[in-house]
């Protein structure tokens, strides 16, 4: 399943735990089924208290501000490798959750 084709309307991040393999988000749909989405290779993180708040959507970004400046700190690494997840919440115009990562995830029911 594609990030683009998961429905993160009305859906809530329960928890994220990230190592230097991977990011997980904990996500539970407005159905009540839980989800956890694993993200691989991630180079940075943005979070603004994102747990237990109402999404509204997800948007994938081949540049954005937040990713060319992550780049920078990672000069071996090949820029077309990598996109920026952002995740909105339902009451803000801006991204409660950027993570820049290789579009290599999964997503997987609980």
């Amino acid at each position: 399943m594609l990030l683009n084709d998961f429905h993160i309307s009305d859906g809530k991040i329960l928890k994220i735990e990230s190592n230097v393999l991977d990011l997980k988000l904990t996500f539970k749909d407005w159905k009540g089924k839980k989800w956890l989405i694993i993200f691989n290779e991630v180079l940075s993180i943005q979070a603004m208290s994102i747990e237990d708040e109402d999404l509204s959507h997800v948007q994938i970004f081949e540049s954005d501000v937040f990713k060319k400046p992550t780049m920078e700190y990672f000069p071996d690494e090949r820029e077309d490798r990598f996109q920026s997840y952002n995740f909105y919440g339902a009451w803000s115009e801006n991204a409660l959750l950027k993570i820049v990562a290789t579009n290599e995830y999964a997503i997987i029911e609980l």
